[in-house]
């Protein structure tokens, strides 16, 4: 929650003369502001709050020095996140409407976000009703209102009062630029978004949600390359701890056609302990490893896998690697596992390679056989029998 203000009245200054003997608050008074303050700052708040309650009779208060110290009170009950006392107290302060009109509008900010806190948004706007009909309103008030119809689901008015705070915003305040990139995103205003984010990464770059946030926008957008600038720099700067931001980085190289860079970052990774070696992830490596032509460390990784399945599948698919090295002994082997799986899904690839792969090794007769046996299936009929055609012609 954004830091609330303090209240010391100093209204002669304020306000003129002729309103200064209505606000004026007892010595007394000004003293346990001004000392409770102090402690506020040393986040002494059970002290402050102790001070204000056992330092004076609130009777013999006027109404003017009850409003002002409860607003303080209210002020140390939120630092405590005591937020029912806070409301408590800065409804009490709000009732007697003594305060000076500016000191209203920051007391009704300050009651309005303890109400959002305690996810009583409807609540919040009726206490910020009064600030709404205004012509001119800071930007805190337009960011806070814009949370208000966020938490209610009316993302479209909260778009118009997040707009118009940045209008009237001279300097970056993150939390009411956070907003505008949640409300943006959520409503598919990713230029918007993007131009928040810019200055959110520059402002704050270590900050690993600004990064993914951005990230995000800029694939939204089709700027991939962009964005895979982004994610580069963050890995550079150590942001990328997770399997999930290191994994996206790797897909973005190979969306860019860059497989190698994505090869190297995923071997590094898995080598550090950072990115689990699961068959997924490994045959996302030897994928990559394949797109930049490095066979053999493709091979690597796949054989990494049958270490610890038997997953037919994954056999087909190294069979396939070595096939294309023209490595048939080796290929005849990894067809054997493949084959020998009764849940093998591809059972018309596996059986066309092994046709080729006894072909290759001179076994005319089972290359038949196998042969055959792939020309019963619709995928690879036409192939099947054009190398039985071959066959027949030897």
């Amino acid at each position: 929650m954004k830091s609330y203000t303090y209240i010391v009245i100093l209204l002669l200054l304020s306000f003129g003369k002729s309103h200064a003997a209505d606000y004026l608050l007892s010595p007394q008074v000004h003293r346990l502001i001004s000392d409770t303050t102090l402690l506020m700052k040393e986040s002494s708040y059970e002290k402050a709050e102790l001070k204000i309650k056992h330092s004076v009779d609130w009777q013999s208060l006027r109404i003017i020095e009850q409003a002002v110290l409860a607003h303080q009170l209210g002020v140390i009950y939120v630092a405590l996140k005591d937020y029912l006392q806070a409301q408590t107290q800065f409804e009490r302060a709000l009732r007697v409407d003594a305060l000076p009109p500016v000191m209203q509008l920051q007391l009704r900010y300050n009651l309005a976000q303890v109400y959002l806190t305690q996810d009583k948004p409807q609540v919040a706007l009726e206490i910020l009703q009064p600030v709404v009909k205004r012509e001119e309103i800071k930007p805190e008030f337009s960011f806070l209102i814009a949370a208000c119809y966020a938490k209610l689901g009316h993302l479209s008015e909260g778009w118009l009062w997040v707009t118009r705070g940045l209008q009237n915003q001279t300097q970056l305040v993150e939390q009411h630029y956070a907003l505008a990139v949640q409300l943006s995103i959520a409503l598919g205003y990713y230029s918007d978004a993007h131009g928040l984010l810019e200055k959110l990464v520059q402002s704050y770059p270590k900050k690993l949600i600004y990064n993914r946030q951005l990230m995000f926008v800029l694939i939204a957008l089709d700027k991939q390359s962009q964005a895979l600038a982004t994610g580069e720099l963050a890995y550079q700067r150590g942001l990328y701890t997770s399997e999930a931001d290191i994994l996206q980085l790797v897909h973005l190289y190979l969306h860019q056609n860059v497989p190698y860079q994505a090869a190297q970052l995923l071997n590094r990774e898995i080598a550090l302990d950072h990115i689990q070696a699961t068959p997924s992830n490994l045959r996302l490596l030897a994928s990559a490893w394949l797109r930049a032509r490095e066979y053999q460390l493709a091979v690597v990784a796949l054989e990494q896998i049958t270490k610890s399945s038997k997953s037919g599948e994954l056999f087909l698919y190294l069979a396939h690697i070595f096939a294309e090295q023209g490595n048939w002994i080796k290929t005849q082997q990894l067809l054997r596992h493949a084959l020998s799986d009764a849940g093998l899904g591809n059972q018309a690839s596996a059986h066309l390679l092994q046709g080729i792969t006894l072909l290759k090794v001179g076994n005319d007769e089972q290359a038949w056989y196998a042969l055959n046996k792939a020309s019963e299936f619709d995928s690879t009929r036409a192939s099947a029998l054009a190398w039985m055609d071959y066959l027949k012609l030897k």
